[in-house]
């Protein structure tokens, strides 16, 4: 369903001269609207303004988070109102900053998951108009996956190798997720480490059990691998 949202921000009087109205708008230019980042409305490196915005937001109750918040900043001394074109969500909070006038920040409540458009549009008296472009990936928690691969270590014992899962990775890591933690289980022996990889010293020839699950940021376990290997001296 469709959302969209007008907030009026003040009134005007305006004088029975149709002559003095006309001037006043061949004058007038559009509102100056442009998203704050670091508290910058002009980006350092390109020096245009911050006329978009791509972000995401991992919802659920894992991350206990429902809501996005960000911060715009508008100039325009005929400032009338704000239009909040939100398809796929809801502005829930829309405050002007205390000590910063014109300053505004936003408080969005994405209803589903995929891509959000969040158009934000300024207009004047004389309905001038410009407008910002959030754009907004929702998801939810998306699991690591676990790989390992192993290696003869020990001359001097030649039961010494090493279990690396450097190869395992977090689904969801291009948006902020990464692996903390890696429970690996060999012959039996359960290892817990932040560690991606492990020494053990097998004590003879023959084959072996080898698992490993490993756990994200959010604290979720991914599907656990298994693998029997043949260790030779």
């Amino acid at each position: 369903m469709k959302r969209s949202l007008y907030i009026l921000i003040i009134g005007l009087s305006f004088s029975n001269c149709e002559v003095r109205w006309e001037k006043s708008a061949d004058l007038n230019t559009s509102p100056k609207i442009a998203f704050l980042i670091n508290g910058e409305t002009i980006d350092p490196v390109t020096k245009k303004k911050y006329e978009s915005l791509e972000d995401s937001i991992k919802i659920g109750v894992k991350p206990n988070l429902k809501t996005y918040i960000f911060d715009f900043k508008a100039d325009d001394e005929n400032l009338s109102n704000f239009y909040f074109d939100t398809p796929d969500g809801e502005v829930i909070s829309f405050t002007e900053k205390e000590n910063a006038l014109g300053n505004y920040q936003v408080i969005y409540e994405p209803k589903m998951l995929g891509q959000h458009i969040v158009t934000i549009t300024a207009m004047d008296h004389f309905v001038a108009q410009s407008s910002i472009i959030l754009k907004l990936w929702a998801y939810e928690n998306l699991l690591p996956v676990a790989s390992f691969t192993y290696t003869k270590k020990g001359i001097i014992r030649p039961g010494h190798f090493e279990v690396n899962a450097t190869q395992s990775f977090d689904q969801d890591e291009k948006y902020g997720g990464q692996i903390t933690r890696y429970q690996f289980e060999i012959d039996g022996n359960v290892i817990n480490t932040p560690n991606a990889s492990v020494e053990y010293i097998f004590q003879k020839e023959g084959p072996y059990e080898i698992k490993l699950k490993v756990q994200d940021n959010d604290g979720e376990w991914g599907e656990e691998i298994k693998e029997v290997v043949t260790i030779e001296f």
